[in-house]
Protein backbone atom coordinates (compact mmCIF):
# COMPACT_ATOMS: atom_id res chain seq x y z
CA UNK A 1 0.00 0.00 0.00
CA UNK A 2 1.23 3.31 -0.70
CA UNK A 3 1.02 6.49 0.76
CA UNK A 4 -0.03 8.67 -2.00
CA UNK A 5 0.30 11.89 -0.05
CA UNK A 6 4.21 11.83 -0.38
CA UNK A 7 5.36 14.32 -3.23
CA UNK A 8 8.33 11.63 -3.30
CA UNK A 9 5.70 9.46 -5.47
CA UNK A 10 5.64 12.63 -8.21
CA UNK A 11 9.44 12.24 -8.66
CA UNK A 12 9.70 8.73 -9.65
CA UNK A 13 8.79 6.18 -7.10
CA UNK A 14 9.69 3.32 -9.47
CA UNK A 15 13.50 4.26 -8.45
CA UNK A 16 12.67 4.15 -4.67
CA UNK A 17 13.45 0.26 -3.67
CA UNK A 18 16.31 0.61 -0.50
CA UNK A 19 14.58 0.62 2.88
CA UNK A 20 16.69 3.22 5.16
CA UNK A 21 13.96 3.07 8.04
CA UNK A 22 11.43 0.59 9.17
CA UNK A 23 8.84 1.49 12.15
CA UNK A 24 4.96 0.03 13.02
CA UNK A 25 4.22 3.75 14.34
CA UNK A 26 3.54 5.98 11.39
CA UNK A 27 4.24 8.98 13.07
CA UNK A 28 7.95 7.62 13.36
CA UNK A 29 8.22 7.59 9.70
CA UNK A 30 6.97 10.95 9.48
CA UNK A 31 9.51 12.06 11.66
CA UNK A 32 12.17 10.41 9.72
CA UNK A 33 10.91 11.37 6.05
CA UNK A 34 11.42 15.22 7.51
CA UNK A 35 14.78 14.72 8.13
CA UNK A 36 15.29 13.15 4.80
CA UNK A 37 13.81 16.28 3.45
CA UNK A 38 15.34 18.64 5.26
CA UNK A 39 18.81 17.21 3.71
CA UNK A 40 17.21 17.14 0.01
CA UNK A 41 16.70 13.29 -0.19
CA UNK A 42 13.31 11.53 -1.55
CA UNK A 43 11.36 9.40 -0.02
CA UNK A 44 8.70 6.97 -0.57
CA UNK A 45 6.56 5.80 1.88
CA UNK A 46 5.00 1.87 1.55
CA UNK A 47 3.18 -0.17 4.29
CA UNK A 48 4.67 -3.76 4.69
CA UNK A 49 4.05 -6.46 7.04
CA UNK A 50 2.05 -4.65 9.43
CA UNK A 51 4.03 -1.74 9.54
CA UNK A 52 5.80 1.02 7.39
CA UNK A 53 8.76 1.09 5.62
CA UNK A 54 10.72 4.39 4.00
CA UNK A 55 12.08 4.02 0.65
CA UNK A 56 14.97 6.04 -0.89
CA UNK A 57 17.08 5.75 -4.31
CA UNK A 58 20.16 3.68 -4.15
CA UNK A 59 22.58 6.36 -4.82
CA UNK A 60 21.08 8.25 -1.88
CA UNK A 61 20.94 5.32 0.53
CA UNK A 62 24.25 6.06 2.13
CA UNK A 63 23.57 9.85 2.76
CA UNK A 64 20.30 8.80 3.92
CA UNK A 65 21.11 6.39 6.65
CA UNK A 66 24.21 9.17 7.81
CA UNK A 67 21.63 11.61 8.00
CA UNK A 68 19.17 9.38 10.30
CA UNK A 69 21.85 7.99 12.34
CA UNK A 70 23.34 11.79 13.16
CA UNK A 71 19.43 12.73 13.87
CA UNK A 72 19.46 9.78 16.12
CA UNK A 73 22.40 10.24 17.95
CA UNK A 74 21.85 13.84 18.35
CA UNK A 75 18.52 12.77 19.77
CA UNK A 76 19.28 10.41 22.26
CA UNK A 77 21.95 13.26 23.57
CA UNK A 78 19.17 15.30 24.00
CA UNK A 79 17.42 12.99 26.18
CA UNK A 80 19.74 11.08 28.52
CA UNK A 81 19.77 13.00 31.34
CA UNK A 82 22.50 13.45 34.12
CA UNK A 83 22.99 10.06 36.37
CA UNK A 84 22.42 9.90 39.71
CA UNK A 85 25.38 9.19 41.66
CA UNK A 86 24.13 9.07 44.74
CA UNK A 87 24.05 10.96 47.99
CA UNK A 88 27.05 12.45 49.54
CA UNK A 89 27.38 11.42 53.34
CA UNK A 90 27.74 13.81 55.93
CA UNK A 91 24.42 16.14 55.20
CA UNK A 92 22.50 15.75 58.51
CA UNK A 93 26.09 15.94 60.89
CA UNK A 94 25.80 19.07 59.21
CA UNK A 95 23.38 20.46 59.78
CA UNK A 96 23.50 18.89 63.66
CA UNK A 97 27.03 20.61 63.98
CA UNK A 98 25.29 24.07 62.07
CA UNK A 99 22.19 24.44 64.80
CA UNK A 100 24.84 23.22 67.77
CA UNK A 101 27.06 26.48 67.04
CA UNK A 102 24.65 29.03 65.80
CA UNK A 103 22.67 27.76 68.92
CA UNK A 104 25.97 27.97 71.36
CA UNK A 105 27.22 31.20 70.23
CA UNK A 106 23.32 32.81 70.32
CA UNK A 107 23.25 31.70 74.11
CA UNK A 108 26.23 33.59 74.80
CA UNK A 109 25.51 36.52 73.04
CA UNK A 110 22.64 36.93 74.89
CA UNK A 111 22.22 39.22 78.16
CA UNK A 112 22.71 36.15 80.39
CA UNK A 113 25.34 35.26 79.03
CA UNK A 114 28.66 35.84 80.62
CA UNK A 115 29.00 39.12 80.27
CA UNK A 116 30.89 40.40 76.71
CA UNK A 117 29.03 41.91 75.05
CA UNK A 118 29.66 39.94 71.68
CA UNK A 119 27.25 41.56 69.78
CA UNK A 120 28.98 45.11 69.35
CA UNK A 121 32.12 43.25 68.70
CA UNK A 122 30.90 40.93 66.19
CA UNK A 123 28.52 42.90 64.46
CA UNK A 124 29.25 43.38 60.56
CA UNK A 125 29.66 47.45 60.90
CA UNK A 126 30.37 48.83 57.37
CA UNK A 127 32.87 51.52 58.59
CA UNK A 128 34.96 48.24 60.70
CA UNK A 129 34.48 46.08 57.45
CA UNK A 130 35.86 48.55 55.10
CA UNK A 131 38.99 49.40 57.50
CA UNK A 132 40.08 45.82 57.98
CA UNK A 133 37.99 44.15 60.50
CA UNK A 134 36.87 41.35 58.23
CA UNK A 135 36.60 39.26 60.68
CA UNK A 136 32.99 40.31 61.30
CA UNK A 137 31.55 39.03 58.17
CA UNK A 138 31.90 35.92 59.75
CA UNK A 139 31.22 36.77 63.18
CA UNK A 140 28.36 38.38 62.30
CA UNK A 141 26.55 35.15 60.57
CA UNK A 142 26.20 33.46 63.97
CA UNK A 143 24.81 36.02 65.64
CA UNK A 144 21.34 37.58 66.27
CA UNK A 145 18.86 39.68 66.95
CA UNK A 146 16.13 37.70 68.82
CA UNK A 147 14.99 34.13 69.32
CA UNK A 148 12.52 34.40 66.26
CA UNK A 149 15.63 35.61 64.17
CA UNK A 150 17.39 33.02 65.64
CA UNK A 151 14.79 30.00 64.77
CA UNK A 152 14.04 31.18 61.09
CA UNK A 153 17.82 30.95 60.68
CA UNK A 154 18.04 27.85 62.21
CA UNK A 155 15.30 25.86 60.57
CA UNK A 156 16.06 27.41 56.38
CA UNK A 157 19.84 27.05 57.25
CA UNK A 158 19.68 23.40 58.42
CA UNK A 159 17.37 22.51 55.83
CA UNK A 160 18.92 24.51 52.86
CA UNK A 161 22.34 22.86 54.27
CA UNK A 162 21.07 19.26 54.48
CA UNK A 163 19.88 19.47 50.94
CA UNK A 164 23.11 21.03 50.09
CA UNK A 165 24.69 18.34 52.07
CA UNK A 166 23.63 15.71 50.19
CA UNK A 167 25.12 16.81 46.76
CA UNK A 168 28.22 17.85 48.32
CA UNK A 169 28.74 16.50 51.46
CA UNK A 170 28.50 17.90 55.08
CA UNK A 171 31.77 18.89 55.30
CA UNK A 172 32.45 20.57 51.68
CA UNK A 173 28.86 22.19 51.74
CA UNK A 174 29.43 23.97 55.04
CA UNK A 175 32.81 25.59 54.27
CA UNK A 176 30.77 26.49 50.70
CA UNK A 177 28.36 27.90 52.74
CA UNK A 178 30.48 29.92 55.37
CA UNK A 179 32.58 31.32 52.64
CA UNK A 180 28.97 32.86 50.78
CA UNK A 181 27.90 34.11 53.69
CA UNK A 182 31.31 35.84 54.13
CA UNK A 183 31.56 37.24 50.59
CA UNK A 184 27.77 38.37 50.89
CA UNK A 185 28.74 40.37 53.74
CA UNK A 186 31.54 41.51 52.38
CA UNK A 187 29.96 43.00 49.30
CA UNK A 188 27.00 44.62 51.61
CA UNK A 189 29.44 46.13 53.87
CA UNK A 190 31.05 48.31 50.55
CA UNK A 191 27.48 48.77 49.21
CA UNK A 192 26.14 50.39 52.28
CA UNK A 193 26.70 53.24 53.78
CA UNK A 194 29.85 54.05 57.02
CA UNK A 195 27.04 53.21 59.72
CA UNK A 196 25.05 50.02 57.89
CA UNK A 197 24.58 47.52 60.71
CA UNK A 198 24.29 43.81 59.57
CA UNK A 199 23.90 40.14 61.77
CA UNK A 200 22.67 37.09 61.03
CA UNK A 201 23.02 34.01 59.57
CA UNK A 202 20.80 34.29 56.91
CA UNK A 203 23.03 35.81 54.27
CA UNK A 204 24.92 32.55 54.28
CA UNK A 205 21.46 30.87 54.02
CA UNK A 206 20.33 32.53 51.04
CA UNK A 207 24.55 31.50 50.01
CA UNK A 208 23.25 28.13 50.61
CA UNK A 209 19.95 28.65 48.32
CA UNK A 210 22.29 30.16 45.55
CA UNK A 211 25.01 27.19 45.50
CA UNK A 212 21.62 25.01 45.45
CA UNK A 213 20.77 27.27 41.99
CA UNK A 214 24.04 26.96 40.37
CA UNK A 215 24.32 23.20 40.85
CA UNK A 216 20.86 22.54 39.65
CA UNK A 217 21.55 24.41 36.65
CA UNK A 218 24.53 22.96 35.81
CA UNK A 219 22.70 19.35 35.93
CA UNK A 220 20.07 19.07 33.61
CA UNK A 221 20.27 18.21 29.68
CA UNK A 222 20.02 20.17 26.86
CA UNK A 223 16.44 18.80 26.18
CA UNK A 224 15.22 20.21 29.26
CA UNK A 225 16.49 23.58 29.14
CA UNK A 226 13.24 25.64 30.14
CA UNK A 227 14.20 23.24 33.37
CA UNK A 228 17.52 24.81 34.32
CA UNK A 229 15.51 28.31 34.92
CA UNK A 230 13.24 26.67 37.42
CA UNK A 231 15.15 26.25 40.61
CA UNK A 232 16.88 29.59 39.59
CA UNK A 233 13.16 31.18 39.50
CA UNK A 234 12.34 29.78 42.84
CA UNK A 235 15.22 31.02 43.97
CA UNK A 236 14.12 34.52 43.33
CA UNK A 237 10.93 33.47 45.08
CA UNK A 238 12.37 32.57 47.86
CA UNK A 239 14.38 35.61 47.83
CA UNK A 240 11.29 37.58 47.69
CA UNK A 241 9.45 35.88 50.17
CA UNK A 242 11.68 35.04 52.99
CA UNK A 243 14.37 37.89 52.40
CA UNK A 244 12.30 41.19 51.94
CA UNK A 245 10.24 41.70 54.53
CA UNK A 246 10.40 43.86 57.29
CA UNK A 247 11.64 46.74 58.33
CA UNK A 248 14.74 44.90 60.29
CA UNK A 249 15.13 42.90 57.25
CA UNK A 250 18.82 43.35 55.43
CA UNK A 251 17.53 42.50 51.86
CA UNK A 252 21.02 43.60 50.29
CA UNK A 253 22.81 40.99 52.59
CA UNK A 254 20.45 37.83 51.44
CA UNK A 255 20.81 39.58 47.53
CA UNK A 256 24.86 39.65 47.86
CA UNK A 257 24.68 36.53 49.43
CA UNK A 258 22.75 34.55 46.73
CA UNK A 259 24.89 35.87 44.51
CA UNK A 260 28.06 34.71 45.61
CA UNK A 261 26.17 31.55 46.29
CA UNK A 262 25.67 31.22 42.83
CA UNK A 263 29.71 32.20 41.88
CA UNK A 264 30.83 29.58 44.23
CA UNK A 265 28.09 27.00 43.32
CA UNK A 266 29.40 27.24 39.45
CA UNK A 267 32.84 26.68 40.75
CA UNK A 268 32.52 23.89 43.04
CA UNK A 269 30.20 22.06 40.58
CA UNK A 270 33.62 21.11 39.27
CA UNK A 271 34.37 19.29 42.04
CA UNK A 272 34.40 15.30 40.78
CA UNK A 273 31.63 12.93 42.76
CA UNK A 274 34.53 10.55 43.84
CA UNK A 275 36.42 12.85 45.51
CA UNK A 276 33.00 14.37 47.03
CA UNK A 277 32.75 11.04 48.22
CA UNK A 278 35.85 10.73 50.17
CA UNK A 279 35.67 11.31 53.75
CA UNK A 280 38.82 12.81 54.47
CA UNK A 281 38.19 15.36 52.06
CA UNK A 282 34.32 15.96 53.89
CA UNK A 283 36.42 15.94 57.22
CA UNK A 284 38.63 18.81 56.01
CA UNK A 285 36.10 20.79 54.58
CA UNK A 286 34.08 20.53 57.64
CA UNK A 287 36.89 21.28 59.86
CA UNK A 288 37.79 24.11 57.78
CA UNK A 289 34.61 25.96 57.78
CA UNK A 290 34.97 25.48 62.17
CA UNK A 291 38.51 27.02 62.13
CA UNK A 292 37.15 29.83 59.69
CA UNK A 293 34.41 30.48 62.43
CA UNK A 294 36.42 30.15 65.60
CA UNK A 295 39.29 32.29 63.83
CA UNK A 296 37.17 34.92 63.03
CA UNK A 297 35.99 35.15 67.07
CA UNK A 298 39.27 34.90 68.23
CA UNK A 299 40.22 38.23 66.43
CA UNK A 300 37.03 39.41 67.74
CA UNK A 301 37.75 39.03 70.71
CA UNK A 302 41.24 40.05 71.03
CA UNK A 303 39.76 43.34 69.69
CA UNK A 304 38.70 43.93 73.33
Amino acid sequence: MLDDSDPALKRGNATMTTPVFSAGDFKQIKEHRLVLAAAGIPTQTIQKNGGWQLLVRPDDSEHAIEELQDYRSENQSRTVETPHLGIVPGAAWGSLVYCFVIGSISTLAASWGYGVNLSEIGTSVAANVTSGEWYRCVTALTLHLDIGHLASNLLFGSFFGFLLGQSFGGGLAWILIVIAGFLGNLMNAYFQGAGHQSIGASTAVFGALGIMVAEAFQTFSRQNRYRKWTPILGGIMLLSFLGVGGERTDVMAHVFGFVAGIAIGFIATKISHQRRMNLAFQWAGGVAALLVVCLAWTLALRSL
